[in-house]
Formats: C-alpha cells, sequence, structure tokens
C-alpha cells in the first residue's frame, strides 16, 4: 500500500509477486486474472525486466492451462524481444518457458537446447545467474530422467538441489522440486528406499510453505510407490494436508 501510494518502483515487482505466488500454489485462474491486472497497470512498462517476468508468468501459465499454441506465440514474441535488446535475463526466462513447453510436447530435443543455453548463459560471464542455472539443470535434469540416462539426471538434480540449498539462496520451493525430481529418479531407478527419502523431504518443505498443490503431487508420488499405505490413506480426509501427514506417519 506504502509503493502505490508514492508510486514507489517496488510496486512493480509487488505486481509480479501476487500472480507468481498463486501460480505456484497451483491457482492459476487467480494467477491469470493477476497477471492480466499486473500488465495492465500503467506504468508497468518503466520496468522492462518486471514486465518480462510478468509475459514469461504468463506464457507459463498459458502453457499450463492447454494453449500450447499460444504459449508458443507468448514465448516468440518475448525471445525475440530479449535477444534484440540484448536484456539476457528476460531471454532466460522465456527460454526455460520454451524448455517446459517443449517437454510437454515431447520434443525432447529442442527441449534440452533451451534448458541448456540458459544453463551456460547463467553458469558465468556478464549474465551469470545461480538462481536461472539451478532452475536449468532442474529441467535437464527432469529431461534425462525422460531418456533414462540416470547419471546425467542425478547429476543435473544434485547440482540443482546444491545450488538452491546455498545460503545465499536458500530457496525451499526449489529445494522441494529438485528433491521431487530426485524422488522420481530413485523411483525410476527402482531405489524404493532413496525415492522415499527424498519425497518425503520435498513433502517436509512443500508442509512448511503451506504448499498444497504441490504436496498432492508429493502425496500421489508416495502412494504410487507404497501401494498397501496407499489403499488406508485413501480413507482419510481428502485434503492434501490430511493426506499427506497419513503417509508421512505411516512412514516412519
Amino acid at each position: 500500500q506504502k509503493c502505490r501510494k508514492i508510486g514507489a518502483a517496488p510496486y512493480q515487482w509487488v505486481l509480479l509477486l501476487r500472480p507468481y505466488l498463486l501460480w505456484q500454489r497451483g491457482e492459476l485462474a487467480q494467477a491469470r486474472a493477476q497477471v492480466d491486472l499486473s500488465l495492465a497497470y500503467p506504468h508497468i512498462g518503466q520496468n522492462m525486466l518486471a514486465k518480462h517476468h510478468l509475459l514469461a508468468l504468463e506464457a507459463q501459465i498459458t502453457l499450463e492451462e492447454g494453449d500450447w499454441a499460444g504459449a508458443a506465440g507468448k514465448l516468440a514474441k518475448l525471445e525475440a524481444t530479449a535477444r534484440e535488446t540484448g536484456m539476457q535475463l528476460s531471454l532466460m526466462m522465456a527460454l526455460l518457458v520454451r524448455a517446459e513447453l517443449s517437454r510437454v510436447c515431447r520434443a525432447f530435443g529442442p527441449a534440452r537446447l533451451a534448458a541448456q543455453e540458459v544453463h551456460t548463459l547463467a553458469s558465468s560471464g556478464p549474465a551469470r545467474n545461480p538462481y536461472m542455472q539451478g532452475r536449468a539443470a532442474l529441467m535437464l535434469g527432469r529431461l534425462a530422467i525422460v531418456q533414462t540416462d540416470w547419471p546425467l539426471a542425478e547429476r543435473y538434480l544434485n547440482e540443482a538441489l546444491a545450488i538452491a540449498s546455498r545460503p545465499e539462496q536458500d530457496n525451499l520451493i526449489e529445494q522441494a522440486h529438485a528433491l521431487l525430481a530426485l524422488g522420481e529418479l530413485h523411483a525410476g531407478t527402482g531405489d524404493r528406499a532413496a525415492a522415499t527419502a527424498s519425497l518425503r523431504q520435498a513433502g517436509e518443505l512443500y508442509h512448511q510453505l503451506k504448499n498444497s498443490h504441490w504436496l498432492h503431487t508429493v502425496t500421489q508420488r508416495l502412494e504410487a510407490l507404497h501401494q498397501d499405505i496407499r489403499q488406508a490413506s485413501a480413507t482419510v480426509e481428502a485434503s492434501p494436508e490430511a493426506r499427506w501427514q497419513f503417509m508421512s506417519g505411516m512412514m516412519r
């Protein structure tokens, strides 16, 4: 409210954080509405980086809504603008969403190329950005899982987890995402104990963040690993928090 009253620059980042948090919680309709409101804010164009963040988020939401062509069109515009203006952070944001779009479309080669470009840009040089490097490593790890390249997947996912766990980052949700992917990796190799351990760690972080959307995802993965517990948990109250508490308690 103070930023709005005095027209301070940080308010433009508040306009980004609102829909971003809604998206992280899986509330796509509310996130979409907030993105539309934020992009209509008359002064958002004064901060092109904030605007590009919003445009990348808009493309991500469009992708998750199932409009792949619409997402591709939005990304093409953002990527072209970023390359023309030399805004490498904006380019990395667009490329990460493009990698996700390609992954969903099962175009794994283009997905890997987009993620690798981000990883290279963010790892060193003038565009060095550990956060973006970690997100790119997570994407590369997930792509390696699909290709059943387990050693490569583990290397990238451990890199993503290490970056998100650094004191200067301490990014709990990115740590949880990396642990979730590691759980899927271990499940793919048949190591149920390691998969369970990684998924439980991810679940604890999502629970700490009060993120029901991702907590539900973790609970589903654990139930798939432990069919005996899954049958019992089916009788529990359907809220993600209740199912998680039940699953976590049964595995202690």
